[in-house]
């Protein structure tokens, strides 16, 4: 018979008798804990690797949550649509006030991870329709994207993870982002004073700090006027514990519990967050946490003087966050070579060295080489898109692709700052799309450039095409001021139609023709583009379209030239204007330029280890920035 509590042994027992539960128990024991036993983790395992979509439902009943929290230990934790609706409709009257009242959905923008079954794009995809008007942004989209979409929505409430809405702040004091959401919605990283403080000077507006998790959306929250975190009672039972798994006393740090009160399939009872926090009011458990330090693993470790070993745990580290710091990050090479790398108005290196060497007398601990570093940015993880207090050296990338003339971007001439191993070099994005085409055309112009079916493209040809499509526009004399319109499918005549009008100068709108005429028709008289580039195929529909307000263009009526002078572009100017899905109104236009393509496909290639020997498929359309990535 096996280990457990009887229920008429339940009135005799309280919470503390149980044990706790680590992540790692409870995923090894996964199989035994659910109650379902429909539910098995490698099936989720495989399910989710597989399924990248935060709607799709495991059985089609279950909505899957999928979580490292920043460890090598993945936890998959199963929620019934009951328990989804009834934990949001629970915590919404204290992170939704503005929206009480209002009869139209609130314009809510989410500036997070996007993609996968993670907390963050699962609860973006699952928000409510009648609550919020969504507008998702990644945060790998091109940063000019990015700002042109959120001036385009002019979002009433932003949500983000505290360490990315800094970013919005930023922009939005450089004047890159003219934006005034009424309310904010943080979460994932710990929100500084001086985040707060930066946040509260771009836009003055009401600051929600949310702590949740994979095993509890909802655990507390913190409000404006708050100078505590109220924990959810009615979903959650929460205990700050000391290294005896007692509960401390008010003000005093430890470890969190969590036990749900919502979760039947997965239970989650005693479960360890791994989280130190600072009790506030106490009842049956906490009612409010006063301060939230972080993960408990995001310790630095140390070297003593006397040979041994210790480290700084992750509310020792917080003493060296003076005023004034508004991120900070500790790069540890070894337990005697640390780099500390802040972000702030002012160069604070000296005292800075001076706390973190203060906390080292502390611990009778020695060091070799201390480097203190004022960056322009600190990045995030490029794996969770958060903010990673203390990190390994080879493991410091960026999620984000930077805009050649963003203030906080590294200088121009140099490697783009985004940590070790990168590919992004200062070569790759310091030209336009069209001189980094002609190198590689120029270097293997015999290589195949684009298959379709039988046929090929090599570089060197599609090169002289897309030369016989610039030259042809600089003889009509085009202004490269105005889009020009590419109609074209997924074909070969759509690489050099493309290409040979940033060669040429100028920035294309692309026109699938499987989208609506009604919408083609839209997008042409926003962009107002003076020509019309189509392929054999679309040459009627290009006629159809353009009428008599515009020039329409075919690649096989084109004439070969002589070369022509090719305009030297800048790394900011425009390549595409690329129109929105409309789906929440009029479409509208996004302007990416030359770098932020280049970053994104560097980026990409990156991720996925991708060189001159693979081959991708266009499987997106060339009118959506994903398909602009692959082509």
């Amino acid at each position: 018979m096996r280990e457990g509590i009887r229920e008429r042994d339940l009135p005799y027992v309280a919470l503390e008798h149980l044990p706790v539960v680590s992540k790692s128990d409870l995923m090894v024991r996964f199989d035994e804990a659910v109650t379902d036993r429909r539910l098995r983790k490698s099936d989720l395992e495989a399910w989710v690797a597989q399924d990248a979509d935060p709607l799709h439902l495991f059985l089609d009943e279950y909505i899957v949550l999928h979580s490292s929290s920043g460890t090598k230990i993945y936890s998959y934790v199963p929620h019934t649509r009951k328990a989804w609706r009834y934990l949001t409709a629970t915590a919404a009257p204290q992170l939704l006030p503005l929206a009480q009242g209002i009869e139209r959905p609130l314009r809510s923008a989410f500036f997070m991870k996007s993609e996968g079954h993670f907390v963050a794009p699962t609860s973006i995809s699952l928000a409510s329709q009648k609550a919020h008007e969504v507008l998702r942004l990644s945060i790998s989209d091109p940063i000019e994207e990015i700002w042109a979409r959120l001036n385009a929505f002019q979002p009433e409430r932003l949500t983000s993870y505290a360490s990315t809405l800094l970013w919005l702040a930023e922009w939005t004091l450089q004047g890159r982002l003219r934006i005034a959401p009424r309310s904010v919605l943080v979460s994932a990283d710990r929100l500084t004073p001086a985040m707060r403080e930066k946040v509260k000077k771009a836009w003055n507006a009401e600051i929600y700090d949310l702590y949740g998790a994979a095993e509890s959306l909802y655990i507390a929250a913190r409000g404006p006027g708050d100078d505590a975190f109220h924990v959810f009672t009615d979903l959650n039972l929460l205990e700050v514990v000391d290294t005896t798994n007692r509960m401390v006393r008010p003000d005093e740090r430890g470890r969190v519990l969590l036990t749900s009160l919502v979760h039947t399939t997965l239970p989650i009872i005693r479960f360890d967050l791994n989280d130190i926090a600072v009790l506030g009011k106490a009842g049956f458990g906490a009612e409010t946490l006063l301060a939230l330090h972080g993960k408990a693993h995001h310790s630095l470790p140390l070297r003593l003087a006397n040979g041994g070993v210790a480290a700084l745990e992750v509310h020792e580290l917080a003493q060296v966050e003076l005023p004034g710091v508004e991120k900070m990050q500790f790069v540890h090479r070894s337990p005697i070579d640390v780099e500390i790398r802040y972000q702030s108005q002012h160069n604070l290196d000296s005292e800075i060295e001076g706390a973190f060497r203060q906390l080292l007398a502390q611990k009778s601990a020695m060091m070799e080489t201390l480097k203190v570093r004022r960056v322009e940015r600190v990045f995030n993880d490029h794996a969770t898109h958060k903010l990673r207090v203390v990190t390994p050296d080879e493991e410091m990338v960026a999620a984000i692709s930077l805009a050649a003339d963003d203030v906080c971007s590294s200088s121009s001439g140099s490697a783009l700052s985004i940590g070790a191993g990168s590919l992004f070099a200062a070569a790759d994005l310091s030209g336009s799309i069209d001189r980094r085409f002609s190198e590689i055309a120029l270097r293997h112009p015999e290589h195949p450039a684009a298959i379709e079916g039988d046929m090929q493209l090599s570089y060197g040809e599609l090169h002289r095409r897309a030369a016989q499509v610039s030259g042809e526009l600089l003889r009509r004399g085009f202004d490269p001021a105005r889009p020009v319109a590419v109609l074209c499918g997924h074909g070969l005549e759509l690489l050099p139609l493309i290409l040979g009008v940033v060669r040429a100068g100028g920035f294309y709108v692309p026109l699938d023709p499987y989208l609506p005429t009604g919408r083609l028709k839209i997008i042409l008289a926003d962009a107002r583009p003076e020509f019309v580039l189509a392929s054999a195929a679309q040459r009627e529909a290009a006629a159809t379209l353009a009428a008599e307000q515009h020039t329409v263009l075919c690649l096989d009526e084109m004439e070969a030239s002589p070369p022509q002078w090719m305009p030297t572009l800048a790394p900011a100017a425009p390549a595409c204007l690329l129109y929105t899905s409309g789906t929440t109104g009029i479409p509208k236009g996004v302007v990416l330029s030359h770098s932020a393509i280049l970053a994104r496909a560097a980026r990409y290639a990156a991720d996925y280890d991708i060189n001159q020997a693979d081959h991708l498929s266009l499987l997106q359309s060339f009118a959506v920035s994903a398909g602009i990535r692959e082509i």
